[in-house]
């Protein structure tokens, strides 16, 4: 009998239960990045968890599994606080687990990745854009529980590691060799080609291993969790593939696949407002133009002085339509 789909459910349910984290989805995936690399036989991903957490104390957070995340969650904000010659030290100290599964927090995740004080790190470090760039990431509503409020918070998080615990438990985990193998045979040619397309709105996503081999192994290792057979869950990969792409490249496209009509009002309406577009958000719009993501709306292009708005532009192709729709399956 495989005990594990009833390991993960009890799992999910106490998540539910004392954390008020629902998102299945996301707690599976930074599961598949923590399964035994003897099991999975592929390098662990690094995975950023883009939510709402600013403390730079993540030992008490639900994507801490109780203290079973090895090791514990990073958070971002830390180099960035710090001056250039400490930031590389850390970084470096980072980067030496290479290899290794490496869970980041970032709360800062509505902001350009090329904006602000991040934006200074990687002119003043190449530390910071290469540990930026070996990441994949999934971002997560933080849950709105109760645990920070219970007095048993202890207890809490001791059956959490519990939990987690007989969840990686390998013990009843048998004939994945074969399964691995079937596993192999398995990844969609498609996946390749939306990666490019990944890369082009997410620059910092430059390094091309780290992309695809995490995205590949997070499908795998959920199915190895579950140990019944089932394939890789490749809707998670999906789910992984669009969060990468950075929150305000997202929104921008969102705004440009409104149809023409309802872009011009939203124009008129912004414009109206009396509000300017930021800096950093033209200098965005502007590279998506460049970079053929973006074309200009027929007769929109030079309505007044100012040429960079996202509502007088729509998406070149029906891929990227496809890219940013979440209800879409593309890994096919």
């Amino acid at each position: 009998m495989n005990p594990y789909p009833a390991r993960i459910d009890e799992l999910h349910e106490w998540l539910t239960a004392r954390y008020g984290q629902r998102d299945r989805q996301a707690t599976e995936i930074l599961l598949a990045q923590m399964l035994d690399q003897t099991v999975s036989r592929r390098r662990a991903p690094w995975i950023i968890i883009e939510t709402d957490y600013p403390s730079r104390d993540t030992s008490d957070a639900w994507f801490s599994f109780g203290g079973e995340a090895r090791p514990e969650p990073r958070s971002l904000a830390v180099p960035r606080t710090l001056r250039a010659q400490k930031c590389e030290t850390i970084l470096q100290e980072w980067l030496a687990d290479s290899g290794k599964p490496c869970l980041f927090v970032e709360a800062e995740w509505r902001r350009l990745p090329t904006a602000g004080c991040g934006a200074k790190l990687l002119m003043t470090t190449h530390s910071y854009g290469t540990v930026l760039s070996a990441c994949v990431r999934v971002r997560v509503e933080h849950p709105r529980g109760s645990h920070a409020a219970r007095s048993e918070q202890d207890a809490d998080a001791a059956e959490l590691a519990r939990l987690t615990r007989r969840v990686l438990d390998n013990d009843h985990r048998v004939n994945l060799g074969a399964a691995i193998a079937d596993y192999s045979a398995s990844t969609p040619e498609s996946l390749f080609y939306w990666s490019e397309l990944v890369q082009r709105v997410a620059p910092i996503q430059t390094d091309w291993e780290a992309l695809t081999g995490s995205l590949v192994t997070i499908a795998r290792n959920i199915g190895l969790l579950y140990g019944d057979g089932r394939g890789p869950d490749w809707r998670a990969a999906e789910r992984t593939m669009r969060d990468t792409i950075p929150y305000t490249v997202e929104w921008l496209l969102g705004q440009t696949s409104l149809d023409k009509k309802r872009g011009i009002k939203a124009y008129r309406l912004f414009r109206e407002s009396g509000y300017g577009v930021d800096g950093p958000l033209v200098k965005e719009i502007r590279r998506l133009h460049h970079t053929g993501v973006l074309v200009a709306q027929r007769g929109m292009a030079q309505t007044d002085s100012f040429r960079y708005y996202p509502w007088k532009y729509r998406m070149a192709s029906a891929d990227w339509h496809a890219l940013v729709d979440r209800t879409k399956e593309i890994l096919v």
